[in-house]
């Protein structure tokens, strides 16, 4: 089996266990949005992650987002038509793209190679901070110039801000509100 099919088979075991996660968690243990988050961060982005070290082996973009709007409309409740990004920002969730980015630059500044932690990041970063930084910034580009999800950006625009509200935890119903899809729908 080569590469990129043991990585195609770990993304369907990854999405079948977290929809599991999410099926048992929400229906008979009624466990909050935020645990199924931490699990979402420590399931999906560690088994999608896995040799992302390897300039080659980072999984396209798109596929990622792909697997991660999958979940996350799982995990919400969320109706088809919410863009990947508005769900990200309202469950304060970096895109998974981004998140398997920065684990490979701190795997490369953990060797010293500087070059490909720039490569990764896209800036001249030495620290872990930076590249946290970098990574964060082009979130919030990505965020500012998308386009869709007009409604939240308007409550919700800038990531910084909404990764300092620790205390909003949204329920099912606001995320529904925020993203303006489902029985709230956009004025």
């Amino acid at each position: 089996m080569n590469y990129q099919a043991h990585i195609e088979q770990a993304c369907a075991s990854a999405l079948t266990v977290m929809h599991k996660i999410i099926s048992i968690g929400r229906r008979r243990l009624h466990i909050p949005m935020k645990v199924i988050s931490m699990y979402h961060q420590a399931l999906l982005v560690t088994i999608v992650g896995y040799g992302a070290h390897r300039p080659r082996n980072i999984l396209p973009a798109k596929k990622l987002l792909s697997l991660q709007r999958n979940v996350l409309m799982r995990m919400t409740g969320a109706y088809r038509s919410v863009a990947t990004d508005t769900l990200t920002t309202v469950l304060e969730i970096r895109p998974l793209d981004l998140q398997v980015r920065k684990k490979a630059a701190c795997y490369w500044l953990k060797r010293v190679a500087f070059e490909m932690v720039e490569m990764l990041t896209k800036a001249g970063v030495r620290t872990l901070i930076g590249i946290d930084s970098a990574i964060g910034k082009e979130w919030q580009e990505i965020w500012r110039t998308i386009g869709i999800g007009r409604r939240t950006f308007s409550v919700l625009p800038s990531i910084a801000e909404r990764v300092e509200l620790k205390h909003l935890n949204p329920s099912q119903g606001l995320v529904h509100f925020l993203t303006g899809k489902g029985p709230y729908k956009a004025s």
